[in-house]
């Protein structure tokens, strides 16, 4: 029976030991398997199609569909969110006086542009969306005559969703599509759309479009023009369903937002090899919350992120607390991963291993020293993509009312991080303000010499240039000569506290009395102490 027993355990032993062996080699390999097809419709993980005639929205649409889904992914309910309100939150500089970033962000050229007519050239919807206004159901503000301003009414920091965090990655890193689709829900792209109206390249029957590559001076090769969302894949989708064949099976399935008679009732399937995943933009997942985990957001980047240093080592921000508070969490907003040799930019390169490193110091940061203090908190996050990326304290950080404190973020590879500029678009200005001594950024690499910089005096330090989404196009991304500012953009995340009577009494003790008033109440309390003794001396 023993005998038995044993060759039984040796056994189990031996087939652990083989899992536990096969598990360490796929781990090893850095290679993560994705179902060969993935649908989030088959999972009830996306909304109903919505039409976004007659204006030309389709990007509203796509982030509310991306948000929408989100929020099925994490369980916390269906939401019909407002297209009306996120684009007119992107279209408008809506901070109040009372705040730092009062009057940032974009403002129109002409003073005929309509907001929603060059919202959508801002480009960079997160650094709007991550301000901290709540974003209300479609009930509170119906997709109806958009001439009419919401003011107010439409920037209210209490409502239903919150956005927590965006997720990018590059569109040509169809593995880290997958990861975001998966792990967040719906994804956000951009596409031509104006191929999808042309028969040698759209096929109707199946729903299915393939643009080979981008040429100038073609209609049917005009770039950019129309976003929608990916919520699923199929590697075996046959590129015999494509009027001109791909090179290979495989495509993304989209959802669009002309309504259910269009496609597969507002569903088709675009090639992975499509001319719209060699454009630099972006494919990004929105993360949402129904609770607003913040009292208060401390920011100086109000407008829209317009420009990325490179080689940056670290970024600091420096902040006074308005009340008695409890830090919770930072938004920070890499750009993309940089070559570590060499220093220059590269579009496919994704974040590998990238480890940001958060700190947290009492006092004002003067940016020309670094820290000899112990930081009150120090917690680390791994890199995984691009955008503003909420990291969550495990633990609260207590400070006073009134007291200074700053937040230094490194990082273990030089990165490119984003910037608030003022900076001329299409048919808009987006404006910025840095002032001295709230943002600062640590310049690695061959350029930085491990210096640290002002944002807001130092434009171009030692030659180091900001990198511009595209420098293509006549005064897009051009400079105005008469706003030299940024900020980094960063911001901390703060709930405000009750004290106990303890603390409350050595707040007041510090505030009214201090050292100086307690070496003197000692001193006194000395001197009558003397005087009694010499008092109750008897004479001889």
């Amino acid at each position: 029976m023993k005998k038995r027993l044993l060759a039984i355990l040796c056994l189990t032993v031996v087939v652990i030991s083989t899992m536990w062996s096969l598990g360490v080699k796929a781990d090893d390999s850095g290679k993560k398997e994705f179902p060969e097809k993935y649908d989030l419709r088959e999972l009830g993980l996306v909304t109903p199609v919505k039409n976004q005639r007659p204006y030309g929205m389709c990007w509203a649409f796509a982030i509310t569909a991306a948000m929408e889904s989100n929020a099925l992914v994490k369980g916390i309910g269906e939401y019909d969110l407002s297209e009306y309100q996120i684009g007119y939150l992107i279209g408008h500089t809506l901070a109040p006086k009372d705040t730092p970033i009062h009057g940032e962000g974009p403002v129109p050229l002409d003073s005929e542009t309509k907001w929603y007519d060059f919202a959508n050239a801002t480009g960079s919807y997160s650094s709007q969306l991550v301000k901290g206004y709540a974003i209300m159901t479609e009930d509170k503000f119906p997709y109806e005559n958009m001439e009419k301003e919401l003011g107010a009414a439409g920037i209210s920091i209490d409502g239903d969703i919150y956005v927590d965090s965006y997720y990018a990655v590059q569109k040509a890193n169809s593995e880290g599509i997958k990861n975001l689709v998966m792990e967040h829900g719906a994804v956000n792209i951009y596409v031509n759309a104006a191929s999808w109206k042309n028969e040698s390249y759209f096929n109707s029957e199946t729903t299915s479009m393939y643009l080979p590559e981008f040429k100038e001076n073609s209609e049917w090769y005009a770039g950019i023009d129309h976003s929608v969302v990916i919520v699923g894949w199929d590697d075996n989708y046959s590129k015999d369903n494509f009027v001109i064949k791909p090179k290979a099976d495989g495509a993304w399935i989209i959802k669009n937002s002309w309504g259910t008679e269009w496609g597969e009732e507002g569903y088709g399937y675009l090639s992975y090899y499509d001319a719209a995943f060699t454009h630099e933009e972006p494919a990004f997942a929105i993360s949402v919350r129904t609770e607003r985990n913040y009292d208060r957001i401390y920011q100086y980047d109000g407008g829209i992120g317009s420009g990325a240093h490179e080689n940056v080592a670290a970024v600091a921000i420096n902040f006074t607390a308005e009340e008695r508070e409890s830090i919770t969490g930072v938004r920070i907003k890499p750009y993309y991963d940089q070559e570590k040799d060499y220093g220059y930019y590269d579009p496919q390169i994704e974040y590998s291993l990238t480890t940001a490193t958060v700190n947290v110091y009492k006092g004002k940061f003067d940016g020309k020293s670094e820290e000899k203090s112990e930081p009150l908190y120090t917690q680390k996050y791994a890199l995984r993509y691009t955008d503003y990326q909420t990291i969550e304290f495990e633990k609260p950080v207590d400070i006073k009312k009134g007291e200074d404190y700053h937040v230094i973020v490194s990082f273990d590879s030089r990165i490119a991080y984003c910037v608030d500029v003022e900076c001329i678009g299409y048919n808009y200005k987006n404006v910025a303000s840095g002032r001295p001594g709230e943002t600062y950024l640590k310049l690695g690499g061959y350029r930085g010499d491990g210096k640290w910089y002002d944002t807001s005096l130092e434009n171009k330090p030692n030659g180091v240039v900001y990198r511009w989404y595209d420098e293509d196009e006549e005064n897009y991304g051009a400079w105005d000569s008469g706003q030299g500012s940024s900020s980094a953009c960063i911001k901390v995340l703060t709930v405000n506290r009750a004290s106990d009577s303890g603390e409350l009494f050595r707040d007041w003790f510090g505030k009214y009395i201090g050292l100086q008033g307690t070496c003197v109440i000692i001193a006194v309390v000395a001197m009558i102490a003397v005087l009694i003794v010499v008092k109750k001396k008897p004479r001889l």
